[in-house]
């Protein structure tokens, strides 16, 4: 049995090449089938095989990445609850946390993010997505991120959380800053930036969760300030902290979703005319589920190893960072037929776009809803949008999304 790191390989996994950041498909696709256990020189593990990245994902040897795994301090780059810590706040993200706070925070969240609340939220989305559609005459060119798949999510979360239309914009920034510390390979610079984020974000939240203590509503930070589990309440940080990452996943993620999913259907026009002239559109569900395989939002997720463990024949020492690929995992022919086809038919599509595990996507219904009311309403309105330039992709490690993305419409 191997111990320690391997031999050196021709490949290598580096998420900050452009190239990679355009198309990262064909880099995973060399690994798992030469290298599905990846030693990255900067310090991590990383996989690819759905069936390893699927095992992990639910592995109680793995806990969240808290960036004090091995590897990160020693190649100058950080991450996690710690780069969280440095921004002024003691409660990490609660996707940072291992049981049993994890649980009690979830347990929490779940209390105001219910099935039956996202189900009140429907007509909301509706509304929201039709004004902003209503802004793009047929034949004009736009840029569908900027115009329509960023501003949608976020007047979503910003509703549900009871943020002021005058305050979305900044909330927005402060975001894009924040979600560059979920990525599971930061440099100093993204870290810096991100933290300022996070630090505006929670400052803001401090605010308004003080008015709302004051003067309840029917939002979600009112809920969150409520809600209780066997005589538990969340405290002031964590409170900040939840409101912050529910802002970041329920936007960022969400945004990214729809944009992928609107250009792999524009690079796909028989798939496009297929989900235009079904029945009502009645494929774009299994087409929405097709997008989030395909071409997901994030694109791996970091973990720890909590004990030595043995993957493909290697000792991977105990406090190893482990990168789980959950794009190149979406992509594995072992587990989808044809992986490389983008097929809003397909079947048995049960990807790991949404992680899995005890750190499954908590707003995984609410994206899903969203992507589905803008899709059915978009192809509606408008039947044959056409791809006008080739897109820009934001210079991220862990969430892949566009900068922009111009679209005819």
């Amino acid at each position: 049995m191997s111990t320690g790191q391997r031999t050196a390989t021709v490949l290598h996994y580096d998420p900050s090449d452009p190239a990679v950041q355009a198309d990262p498909y064909p880099l995973y696709r060399a690994l798992r089938e030469t290298d599905p256990l990846h030693w990255n020189p900067p310090g991590f593990w990383f996989l690819t095989r759905h069936r390893d990245v699927h095992a992990l994902l639910r592995d109680p040897r793995l806990g969240a990445d808290d960036g004090t795994g091995g590897g990160a301090e020693e190649s100058g780059r950080t991450g996690g609850a710690q780069t969280e810590r440095m921004a002024g706040g003691d409660t990490p993200s609660m996707i940072l946390m291992d049981p049993p706070g994890h649980t009690r925070l979830r347990a929490l969240v779940n209390k105001v993010f219910t099935p039956r609340s996202i189900a009140h939220l429907h007509g909301r989305i509706e509304r929201i997505t039709d004004r902003l559609l209503d802004r793009w005459a047929p034949g004009e060119e736009g840029d569908f991120v900027a115009d329509f798949a960023y501003p949608l999510p976020l007047e979503v979360i910003c509703e549900m959380l009871g943020v002021p239309e005058d305050d979305r914009d900044d909330v927005r920034d402060w975001s894009e800053d924040m979600a560059h510390l979920v990525d599971p390979v930061v440099t100093p610079q993204t870290v810096a930036r991100g933290l300022r984020g996070r630090r505006r974000i929670v400052e803001y939240f401090s605010g308004l969760a003080a008015e709302r203590r004051r003067a309840p509503g029917d939002d979600i930070l009112s809920g969150l300030i409520r809600a209780e589990a066997e005589g538990d309440r969340l405290t002031s940080d964590e409170l900040l902290s939840t409101a912050a990452l529910l802002v970041v996943a329920g936007h960022e993620t969400t945004a990214n979703m729809i944009a992928n999913g609107m250009l792999a259907l524009l690079r796909h026009p028989g798939q496009l005319e297929l989900l235009r002239s079904s029945s009502g559109t009645a494929l774009v569900p299994s087409a929405v589920e097709e997008m989030l395989r395909y071409d997901g939002p994030a694109q791996a997720v970091g973990r720890r190893a909590l004990t030595e463990l043995e993957v493909h024949g290697v000792r991977v020492p105990r406090g190893s960072r482990l990168v789980l690929s959950l794009g190149a995992a979406n992509r594995d022919p072992e587990r989808f037929p044809d992986p490389d086809r983008f097929d809003v038919t397909r079947r048995d599509n049960r990807h790991l776009a949404l992680s899995g595990g005890a750190h499954f996507c908590v707003g995984a219904p609410l994206a899903r809803m969203e992507a589905t009311i803008a899709f059915t309403a978009l192809l509606r309105r408008h039947r044959r949008p056409e791809l006008a330039a080739e897109p820009r992709w934001r210079r991220r490690t862990g969430l892949r999304g566009m900068r922009e993305l111009r679209v005819r419409v």
